[in-house]
């Protein structure tokens, strides 16, 4: 949750606000009507972001008119969800099972041996909290699985088929 006051506002269309994880490649995560009261307001937008670590935000207000202002930046440390993703690898039948505390809508996966080869790429969109990704066959050993759930790196695991 993202959570701003203003102390005066006029001739604002709309606040858009950004998300980066490196301060130099932000995106728009939200936009969020203006109010345009003479003495402020209080705006929420929540902001379901899966991953931890420090998570870079920005917030412009857009006029009338069209003309952009960024108003501030701002930088928050965002709890680790790697633990709450399970990964439950089958190699019998080539398999990933992933329960995740938070709701999936679209996931990436990857599935990378530790000589760097891509044994499985899968796209799936659902809407729930548990996904079987079918990976194909695969030798026994570690790999790597990197997830993306709703367009962010959810977590990056190491796993073993056996």
């Amino acid at each position: 949750m993202v959570i701003w006051e203003t102390s005066s506002e006029s001739d604002v269309k709309q606040f858009n606000l950004y998300r980066s994880v490196d301060k130099t490649n932000y995106f728009l995560v939200g936009e969020v009507p203006a109010k345009n009261r003479k003495y402020g307001a209080k705006y929420i937008h929540n902001e379901h972001t899966a991953g931890g670590g420090i998570v870079h935000y920005r917030l412009d207000a857009i006029n009338n008119d069209g003309k952009q202002t960024v108003l501030g930046n701002s930088s928050i440390e965002r709890e680790d969800k790697e633990k709450s993703i399970t990964v439950y690898p089958n190699i019998e039948n080539g398999t990933i099972r992933l329960v995740s505390a938070e709701q999936i809508f679209t996931m990436e996966l990857e599935m990378i041996d530790m000589l760097g080869r891509v044994y499985a790429l899968s796209y799936v969109k659902d809407n729930t909290h548990e996904l079987t990704v079918i990976t194909g066959p695969v030798q026994q050993g570690p790999y790597i699985v990197v997830c993306y759930i709703n367009g962010t790196r959810y977590m990056r695991k190491k796993t073993m088929f056996i």
